[in-house]
């Protein structure tokens, strides 16, 4: 313009050719997550793989796609996928306490080795020492391979930080009842456990007892000795 010609500062031309190039990969990361999502709702789990792994090759550390991926290699059912999936969980966000509780629980119902699911659950308690889920799975742990106190110590934790969840009280429940069927003192546990749930905590408790019951005769003394704890307990109130 009146013959004047503009005159571009490289560096300055650089900088606006990285901006365009990193706005053009942030919108492909929310358009492979997105993608990713649908096709997981509509159970096309290896075409959602393939998007979440073209996300995580453009950002390794996006948070979503790193939980994504591995509920996405869950859905698939592949232990060496779940493992890595966690694994890039672990690299990327070491203090999430969540992800070494979900992988402990998942080496857990895998059947993998004891020590491996303990030092998971070690790794959460760590970094959370009062998450319940990841003590009442310890416990079982413990109590699976005989460490008796420990499986008590830890259950006696897990109660004191009792969560709204079928799973948690569902385990809590079966772990009363191993113990009392080996004739274990667990009173200590019960007492904490019905000063700590609520109203809420003690209706999702009652319906595991009663799911832990059908079908097993031995089950209805365990209820019996929860109900006169609770009994007592209301009394002294």
């Amino acid at each position: 313009m009146n013959g004047v010609e503009t005159v571009v500062n490289p560096s300055d031309e650089q900088e606006m050719l990285h901006m365009e190039a990193e706005s053009m990969m942030n919108s492909r990361v929310s358009e492979c997550y997105e993608l990713a999502n649908d096709f997981v709702a509509n159970n096309q789990y290896i075409e959602a793989a393939a998007a979440v792994e073209e996300l995580l090759m453009i950002e390794p550390s996006h948070r979503e796609g790193l939980v994504l991926n591995v509920r996405i290699q869950e859905l698939l059912g592949k232990h060496e996928g779940i493992q890595a999936a966690y694994f890039k969980m672990f690299e990327n966000y070491p203090d999430r306490q969540v992800a070494y509780r979900e992988f402990g629980q998942f080496l857990r119902l895998a059947d993998r080795i004891p020590n491996q699911v303990e030092n998971q659950l070690l790794n959460c308690l760590a970094i959370q020492p009062q998450d319940g889920f990841a003590h009442v799975l310890l416990a079982d742990v413990y109590s699976r391979t005989k460490r008796v106190r420990q499986a008590l110590l830890h259950l006696e934790i897990a109660v004191r930080y009792p969560l709204e969840d079928e799973g948690f009280h569902d385990l809590v429940v079966r772990l009363l009842q191993r113990f009392h069927e080996e004739g274990t003192d667990t009173s200590m546990v019960r007492l904490t456990l019905v000063s700590n749930v609520g109203n809420r905590g003690r209706s999702h408790f009652k319906r595991a007892m009663r799911a832990q019951q059908k079908g097993d005769r031995t089950r209805p003394a365990l209820s019996r000795m929860i109900q006169r704890v609770w009994f007592k307990s209301r009394a002294a109130k």
